[in-house]
């Protein structure tokens, strides 16, 4: 029986328009002198940039291949006849591209000759940068030197990379930043261009394979004003090649491959990318190998397919070190591969060459090739397509991380094997799939399940050809698992549509069980039963002599609020999606009817949690014209409230928890998970094949209070909660007193146009831009540090008002600190800005001066009655009292669940993971609103504060004060917890 042996060539391309980035760390680079070449004057308004550049180093994918059954979707394959090689039989070259989509496996240490990975990157690169006079990005630079920075060095020291020249930003004009890695040494083949001409790598091949270097690339153009940071995304600049076995090729032992006829020296210009080679095609490099393809007592004739010969890891999961790195270049006649075989079946010393060049044949930058011998012309791949669809239904690959609850939502998965032989059409083939998952790595599989995005069709196990669309549920966490079954017992999915906003409608709605839902597209609390609840959305203060403040309440755009229906106010309606979750795939099927009046969603049994999401609302231009925060609880507000009274004698009923409360948990790693697609060939008599891939899924981060989500004074919008699993911890460090000690919840399910984030500007934002960005905490410098909110150009205030009536309707004065005066008694009358769920509104601040008494004095002050003192547990992160000032009434607890921070007075001072960012802050204390507004900039709070340190004067001690009080004046600008009372 004759055997026939073929080349298979797999080249993986790096996806061209969203590649996938695995960040490295966000480290700083400082440059502080002055450059001459390009115009020079103080910098003014440079977006918060430092006077030197700040780096943020990222690294695309290394390159990875699975075996020959798992090749990627993006496959295009050919299959061409070349010579036997000395077998005696007709020989092919198989020739399949296809797209990197797979995370990289972590390579433990750094070599020459392995391809470099985030974990060795390498510790020096090499930087240059080109000044122009610009206001866009030229197109060519090839007449420019490198004015800059010519060459230098950068390297890593800890966390933080240092530069040995020294730059600043020159204030006008625009920068290309070319960097490249590792920085040239003698023997590493690398050598950068002369100061005074244009950037710039000589590069030369290694003879020796296993000390071949892996070169990196990165450039970006920026304006010479400066930014806060610099990416550098690296990238790979050769070309990878590695040698497989294929399908049913023969055991043996492979000696010696060998690629030759190519050039081996090249130049790479560094402000475009391009290659130039050099010299004649006639460079040659082998690599010795000693690769036995069975074992001794293996009768087998033919040896596993994917095995490794050159390149990748070996048996033991080491790597070889023997990829070659090739200049990018067309591939002359002359090109080929030769590999030294000896076959077990004969003992007989072979030699297979294989001619890889000829017309249309290249090595590219960034792209690995693999040659995998074969003895079948047929190729069989099985093909799955998964496109991911969010907000504007924006297609892209499956993404690289699974999340902890094992939920992937909003799926469209194409399925089918695609059949290509020499000669012959390619055919497809439809065949039934099945998903399998192991977290054990492969020995142990578990069924996955696709569940439909239709609610009467019931969750499959086994997915029929060839599309299919819904969301993909994998194995949860186990954290996940025993939360979720413990905190929602019953998971039964009710089909029947419930309107949550039938009797009331709200900003926000609680959710209990699984289901479908739906709420009317109306502003806040503005319909009860039907009707118009016109006080929600009018001003109506009636005390004669009552101060100036708000005149109507705005929309979107600032324009006066005139009716319930959004859609009449701010026009034709266009959609409505998930802006964000804290616990992924939470709820999904976010739909606008087609009139406009409703929003509907599903909350599933699998994806049941305690969380929050937010649903916004468009109109056809585009803009955010509502949003609403959906709560799922197990917190029963119908039972178990906390009565109070008041020093001001008045009853007060709370709710047992704050609003968007989850309760603490423990933690849970981060974890590898294979996902294995098994296509079921039984009805052609073929049995199955299968396509593997390998994921990392989220880990859970320990949260020791709990957490809630924010408010900033006036909004309706929740602000991302913070958590931390370590008291008393700083997870950064800048000198402050004890501000970063918490970490933002991780959120899910945002469009990265929508991505929860701060302010662009510093100067606050008027109500309108607040509502057109609900995912965009107020983040200011000077007075906006203090105040969000910036009314300029807009007529909602009186003339020298202020918006205390944004909580309050029918307030007319502002509120009056440290004392129970009358003020902050005032009747609550709640507004469509309120961001309490229906039969609930913010308390005045006297509804929390039965707990503790009123202070207008130092939070660091204890203000607790005699008869009622509160205790902490350190444990729990929990604060524990009685609702009456005489000690008695209901138990009271609140948990340490921090704060979303206002800013820092110096924004030199945020640590660098930071800057750009919004960020949780004091782990050690809680601020919770009321509906009084003290001034144009302050709040009145009750604040539970255990900060162990006096203002400016910080020891190094977090926590082990004690600190409460109400009727507290506080920034509004501060992202704080809300708790209100019962209507």
């Amino acid at each position: 029986m004759s055997r026939f042996f073929f080349i298979l060539m797999t080249i993986m391309i790096h996806f061209p328009f969203k590649p996938h980035f695995i960040k490295i760390s966000l480290q700083t680079v400082a440059f502080m002198a002055v450059l001459s070449s390009c115009e020079d004057r103080i910098m003014s308004d440079n977006n918060n940039a430092a006077p030197y550049p700040t780096f943020e180093v990222e690294f695309e994918s290394s390159w990875v291949k699975g075996t020959v059954v798992s090749r990627n979707t993006d496959s295009d394959i050919s299959i061409k006849k070349i010579d036997d090689g000395g077998f005696g039989t007709q020989m092919y070259l198989i020739s399949e591209s296809e797209t990197l989509n797979d995370k990289p496996d972590k390579s433990l240490r750094m070599s020459r000759g392995t391809t470099v990975t985030a974990e060795t990157f390498p510790k020096t690169f090499g930087l240059s940068a080109i000044c122009y006079n610009s206001t866009t990005e030229a197109a060519d630079l090839s007449d420019f030197t490198a004015n800059f920075a010519c060459n230098t060095s950068v390297s890593a020291t800890g966390d933080q990379w240092t530069a040995s020249d020294k730059l600043s930003w020159p204030g006008s004009g625009r920068i290309r930043f070319m960097a490249y890695a590792p920085y040239a040494t003698t023997d590493n083949g690398i050598v950068h261009t002369a100061s005074g001409t244009h950037p710039a790598i000589d590069f030369t091949v290694n003879g020796d394979v296993a000390s071949q270097t892996d070169l990196l690339t990165a450039s970006t153009d920026l304006a010479g004003s400066g930014t806060p940071t610099v990416g550098l995304k690296f990238g790979h600049a050769l070309a990878a090649i590695t040698i497989r076995t294929g399908d049913a090729m023969l055991a043996g032992d492979i000696t010696k491959a060998t690629i030759s006829g190519i050039h081996g020296s090249g130049r790479l210009t560094l402000s475009n990318g391009s290659w130039s080679v050099s010299g004649e095609p006639a460079a040659s490099y082998s690599a010795d190998i000693a690769l036995r393809l069975y074992d001794t007592d293996d009768n087998k004739l033919n040896s596993s397919p994917g095995l490794n010969i050159a390149g990748g890891k070996d048996s033991e999961g080491k790597n070889d070190g023997l990829t070659f790195f090739m200049i990018p270049q067309e591939l002359t006649s002359s090109a080929k591969l030769t590999l030294e075989f000896t076959d077990k079946l004969t003992n007989t010393k072979r030699t297979l060459t294989a001619k890889l060049g000829g017309k249309d044949k290249s090595w590219e930058a960034g792209k690995l090739y693999t040659y995998s011998v074969s003895s079948t012309g047929v190729v069989v791949t099985p093909i799955v397509e998964f496109a991911q669809n969010i907000a504007d239904n924006t297609e892209f690959k499956f993404d690289s991380i699974v999340p902890f609850s094992g939920i992937i939502r909003n799926l469209k998965l194409t399925s089918y094997v695609r059949v290509t032989q020499e000669g012959a059409e390619t055919k497809e083939v439809d065949a039934p799939i099945r998903i399998l998952a192991s977290t054990d790595d492969g020995k142990s599989w578990q069924e996955a399940l696709w569940e439909s995005d239709d609610i009467t069709v019931a969750d499959k196990k086994v997915l029929q050809p060839r599309v299919n669309t819904g969301s993909l549920i994998l194995p949860a966490q186990p954290l996940f698992t025993e939360l979720q079954a413990a905190k929602f017992p019953d998971r039964k999915f009710n089909t029947e549509m419930k309107d949550l906003s039938e009797q009331e409608s709200a900003n926000c709605y609680m959710i209990h069980r699984p289901g479908c839902y739906k709420f009317s597209t109306v502003y806040g609390n503005s319909m009860k039963n039907g009707t118009a609840n016109k006080s929600a959305y009018t001003i109506n203060r009636s005390a004669p002599n009552a101060e100036h403040g708000m005149k109507f309440y705005a929309d979107h755009a600032n324009n006066e609020i005139t009716t319930p229906y959004i859609k009449q106010q701010a026009g034709p309606l266009k959609d409505a999606f998930v802006l964000w979750s804290d616990s992924p795939g939470l709820i999904d099927q976010v739909e606008l009817d087609k009139n406009g009046d409703y929003i509907s969603f599903r909350l599933s049994k699998h994806s049941i949690a305690q969380g929050n999401a937010v649903i916004a609302l468009r109109n056809e231009k585009g803009d955010i014209v509502w949003s609403w925060h959906i709560w799922v609880t197990d917190y029963d507000w119908t039972s178990n409230r906390i009565t109070t009274i008041g020093a001001d004698k008045k009853t007060y009923i709370f709710p047992q928890s704050t609003l968007g409360y989850c309760d603490s948990h423990a933690a849970a790693a981060e974890r590898k998970m294979k996902i294995k697609f098994e296509f079921d060939l039984s009805a052609l008599k073929c049995g199955t094949i299968s396509k593997e891939i390998s994921r990392t899924q989220h880990g859970i981060i320990a949260s020791l209070a709990g957490d809630n989500t924010y408010y900033q004074w006036g909004r309706k919008d929740p602000m991302v909660a913070g958590v931390y699993d370590k008291p008393d911890h700083l997870y950064y460090r800048n000198g402050m007193t004890g501000e970063f000690t918490m970490l933002n919840k991780r959120v899910f399910d945002y469009n990265t146009d929508f991505k929860f984030s701060r302010s662009e500007r510093d100067n606050g934002m008027s109500l309108g831009e607040a509502i057109r960005y609900p995912h965009h905490f107020v983040l200011g410098t000077g007075d906006y540090r203090q105040h969000w909110h910036n009314p300029s150009g807009t007529t909602y205030l009186d003339s020298d008002g202020n918006m205390y009536n944004a909580w309050n309707s029918t307030s007319s004065f502002g509120g009056s600190a440290g004392s129970s005066n009358e003020k902050n008694s005032q009747p609550v009358t709640k507004t469509i800005y309120d961001p309490s769920p229906a039969g609930y509104h913010i308390a005045p601040a006297n509804a929390f001066s039965g707990f503790v008494r009123p202070n207008s004095g130092n939070y660091m002050n204890d203000c607790c009655y005699e008869n009622n003192k509160i205790t902490w547990d350190s444990n729990s992160r929990c604060w524990t009292f009685h609702s009456n000032s005489d000690g008695t009434g209901d138990e009271v607890k609140l948990y340490a669940t921090g704060m979303r921070d206002m800013n820092v007075p110096d924004i030199n001072k945020i640590p660098s993971e930071l800057k750009g960012t919004t960020w949780a802050a004091y782990s050690m204390i809680t601020y919770l609103c009321s509906s009084n507004l003290n001034s144009s900039k302050q709040t009145l709070i009750f604040y539970l504060d255990n900060r162990a340190s006096n203002f400016g004067s910080w020891t190094g001690v977090l926590s082990g004060g004690r600190n409460f009080g109400s009727c507290t004046g506080s920034n509004n600008s501060y992202g704080i917890t809300v708790w209100p009372i019962a209507d």
